[in-house]
C-alpha cells in the first residue's frame, strides 16, 4: 500500500530545500553585485588617476575644499618646454599666470591653485578638467575634457611663522608668491584685489609685468 502522505510531505521538505538554495544563492549574487558597485568610485577614482598621470600633461595629485578652492599638481610629460595656460574645471576657467602662463620644462612639476570652482563637499569629488597649454613648437593644444577625482578637505590653508606670530592665510599663491596685508587680512600676493602681482621673477602693476626682478627673501633685486 502506497503511503501518499509521507510522500506529500518528502515532497514539500524537497521543494523548501531547493527554495532554500535558490535565495541562499539569490543573497550571494547581490552581495557580490552590491561589493562591486560599491567599489565603484575606486575604480574610477584609480582609472581617472591613470589617466591623467599618463598624459603628455598630467597630473600627479590634487586637493579641493569646500570654499571652491583646488591645487593641481601638473606635470609636463612631453619631451620639450611647454606653457600651462588654463584649467578648466566643470566650465570654470582659471588662468594660470595671465597673461604670461606658466613654463615648465621637460619633466617640471607646477602646483596650481584654482578658485571659483563647485565646492568639495565629500570625502572625494570627480570634477571634469581640461588643461590647455602651448607646445614646444607655439601650437595651442589640451588635454580633456575628462573626469578627475579629486580628495577633499575643509579648506587647503598655508601657515607661515613669523617671528612670535603665526599668519594663517586661507588658499596658496603660485610658487615663489610673497605675503602681504590687504588692509583686512594677510593674502598672497598674486591676489588680484591686491593689484600687486610678485610672483618668482615676475613684479606686475594692474596688469604690466617686469619680468627681471628676483626675490632672495628680503630684499627685491631689478635687474633692468
Amino acid at each position: 500500500m502506497i503511503n501518499f502522505s509521507k510522500n506529500k510531505a518528502q515532497g514539500t521538505i524537497e521543494y523548501l530545500v531547493i527554495i532554500a538554495v535558490v535565495v541562499v544563492i539569490a543573497l550571494v549574487v547581490v552581495g557580490i553585485l552590491t561589493g562591486f558597485l560599491g567599489n565603484g568610485s575606486d575604480v574610477d577614482e584609480k582609472s581617472s588617476k591613470i589617466f591623467w598621470s599618463s598624459q603628455v600633461v598630467g597630473i600627479d595629485d590634487s586637493l579641493a575644499d569646500a570654499d571652491g578652492n583646488a591645487q593641481i599638481v601638473v606635470k609636463n610629460n612631453t619631451d620639450g618646454t611647454i606653457v600651462l595656460t588654463h584649467i578648466i574645471v566643470n566650465a570654470v576657467d582659471n588662468n594660470i599666470n595671465s597673461p604670461d602662463g606658466q613654463t615648465l620644462s621637460m619633466g617640471a612639476k607646477y602646483a596650481a591653485t584654482l578658485t571659483g570652482i563647485p565646492q568639495c563637499l565629500q570625502k572625494k569629488q570627480a570634477y571634469t578638467l581640461t588643461v590647455k597649454y602651448v607646445s614646444r613648437y607655439g601650437l595651442n593644444k589640451q588635454v580633456g575634457p575628462k573626469d578627475l577625482v579629486i580628495p577633499c578637505t575643509d579648506n587647503i590653508t598655508v601657515t607661515v611663522s613669523v617671528g612670535d606670530d603665526t599668519i594663517t592665510i586661507t588658499g596658496s599663491g603660485i610658487e615663489g608668491a610673497l605675503f602681504i596685508w590687504d588692509g583686512a587680512d594677510w593674502v598672497y600676493s598674486s591676489d588680484g584685489d591686491s593689484g600687486i602681482t610678485i610672483d618668482q621673477n615676475a613684479l606686475c602693476f594692474g596688469g604690466t609685468c617686469d619680468q627681471n626682478i628676483e626675490w632672495n627673501g628680503s630684499d627685491l633685486i631689478f635687474n633692468g
